[in-house]
């Protein structure tokens, strides 16, 4: 038998979304938007389908992990549930690659409970993964100057800690 076998120092990412998607959930490619292009093939050849998973063209896959580099986050509609919109915001491990996504559902209510909107919810878990961040060593080990750089030639530096904005 052919078998790869999977050693755990193969893993720099998160395992779920090897268990889910990583190819149509916020958490998944916002793992995969910051990393290099051989880790993300690595994560793609690693993943397990699993049952009702609907596939995303390649194309498609890109653009929106260009657009999550970006903007240094995801807010997408989730492509699992009906009214759901998931946000997720990289923890960056010394390495300057996405080590873990931070990552919830966000329903929007109807009536006039005060709720935050998810504006500020985002504005939130981008504290808490700048936090989560500074705790892994990025803002010690990190050189500002230097750039992730994929075949394409795209920069994919990770955000700048603190000051982003959340576009709309």
């Amino acid at each position: 038998m052919n078998q790869r076998r999977i050693k755990i120092r193969d893993f720099r990412w998160s395992l779920f979304p090897l268990m889910n998607n990583v190819r149509d959930t916020a958490s998944g490619q916002v793992l995969m938007a910051f990393q290099e292009d051989n880790e993300r093939d690595q994560m793609l050849a690693l993943h397990v389908p699993v049952d009702g998973e609907r596939m995303v063209n390649p194309e498609t896959l890109q653009r929106d992990m260009a657009q999550i580099r970006q903007h240094g986050f995801a807010r997408m509609p989730s492509r699992q549930v009906k009214g759901v919109r998931n946000l997720a915001y990289p923890v960056f491990g010394r390495s300057g690659h996405a080590i873990v996504s931070l990552t919830t559902p966000y329903i929007e209510r109807i009536d006039d409970a005060p709720v935050p909107s998810i504006a500020d919810v985002g504005v939130r878990m981008k504290a808490a993964a700048d936090t989560l961040t500074n705790l892994m060593g990025l803002n010690v080990y990190w050189d500002a100057t230097h750039m992730i750089l994929g075949s394409a030639g795209s920069d994919r530096r990770p955000p700048s800690i603190g000051g982003q904005t959340q576009p709309e």
